[in-house]
């Protein structure tokens, strides 16, 4: 990994979420640290931008009467747009995602019938997210725990198990039975490994990060850019836009695929940008220069030696997370990216670099 000292200082402020401190003992050094001051700017902007936010969604509490303690997320509120919210119930907690789905808020979660009901009993968070420039995250805890969550974690279900089988409402128990049988069975290879850690929702890259990220990938007019989970399309219209490059969006989502053609077609890029719906890990990728990951740490780090074992030489993977990402294989360059009002770290594997 090529950073300098200082370089990897920077990016641990980010991840420990101390940011702030650190610029703040960088510039007790130097009062001109150009990067400690942009640091702090990002994180001004971070914290007022949250700040907002909480008071528009007090503002909707109030409307609709749910009683909620919220507040900024507790560990990073000036680096990352997030705030949380404690219910007492599960009920209280959809009802509040309800709401906050009225304001612009995506649902993560997509659980129906015995999937839902065994979610209810097994889980404490719900979580719901706001797309735009930057996305802000709303997670909603609820207090009334299930004595069900005191079991052994091999007979917990999990978003693993709900996604291997589908069953009707009134079946959920069966997923105490499904969780062991789906782990012995994927133990002795009778069935394929469901990942626990899945590609996970759309989060936005920060537009004010995109020229800075389009600069660490060195993407040019003779590129082909695949972004796996693209969304609503935004990062690879702005590739196209910005540097003139052939690229292409992958995702899951239908209604995000629907979004994402929708503002190519907007942006009158079609013959640049193609958006495809499916499998971001069993899609077809021969064909990229650049593939981009903004994704949650865990998926990332799966995925890249994949990928490093799949793609032609020369291929750059380019992720960024404020999170650590974990990867069995070090990237070739590592960067601290600052915007106006976001903050990420940025990684750079080159696969003729690491075959």
């Amino acid at each position: 990994m090529t950073t300098a000292p200082n370089d990897a200082a920077l990016a641990e402020a980010v991840y420990s979420r101390t940011l702030v401190e650190w610029a703040n003992r960088a510039l007790a050094t130097d009062t001109t640290d150009g990067t400690a001051r942009a640091a702090l700017e990002a994180c001004r902007h971070i914290a007022a931008a949250v700040t907002d936010e909480q008071g528009r969604l007090q503002s909707l509490l109030d409307t609709t009467r749910i009683s909620a303690e919220l507040r900024p997320a507790s560990n990073g509120a000036d680096q990352i747009n997030a705030l949380e919210a404690v219910v007492g119930s599960f009920d209280e907690a959809r009802r509040f995602g309800d709401a906050a789905e009225t304001a612009g808020y995506r649902r993560w979660e997509p659980w129906t019938g015995a999937a839902r009901e065994s979610f209810r009993r097994m889980s404490q968070v719900l979580t719901v997210a706001k797309p735009g420039d930057v996305t802000t995250v709303l997670n909603i805890r609820w207090t009334s725990a299930s004595k069900l969550q005191q079991l052994p974690a091999v007979f917990r279900p999990n978003d693993a198990d709900w996604r291997a089988v589908d069953l009707p409402s009134a079946l959920w128990p069966l997923y105490f039975v499904t969780r062991p049988l789906r782990l012995v069975a994927e133990r002795l290879r009778l069935r394929n490994r469901v990942e626990e850690g899945q590609l996970g929702p759309f989060l936005s890259t920060p537009a004010s990060l995109l020229d800075a990220l389009f600069e660490f990938a060195e993407i040019g007019p003779t590129d082909h850019v695949i972004d796996i989970g693209c969304g609503d399309g935004r990062l690879v219209i702005e590739a196209a836009r910005r540097r003139g490059c052939r690229s292409t969006g992958i995702d899951s989502d239908p209604e995000l695929v629907a979004t994402a053609r929708e503002r190519v077609a907007d942006a009158m890029l079609a013959s640049q940008v193609t958006i495809l719906e499916g499998d971001g890990e069993t899609t077809d990728l021969n064909s990229a220069t650049v593939v981009l990951l903004f994704l949650p740490a865990d998926v990332t780090a799966r995925m890249v030696p994949k990928l490093l074992s799949q793609l032609a030489p020369g291929v750059r993977i380019v992720a960024h997370e404020q999170h650590r990402i974990s990867c069995p294989v070090s990237p070739d360059q590592t960067e601290v990216l600052l915007g106006a009002d976001s903050v990420t770290v940025a990684h750079r594997w080159s696969v003729d670099a690491t075959s």
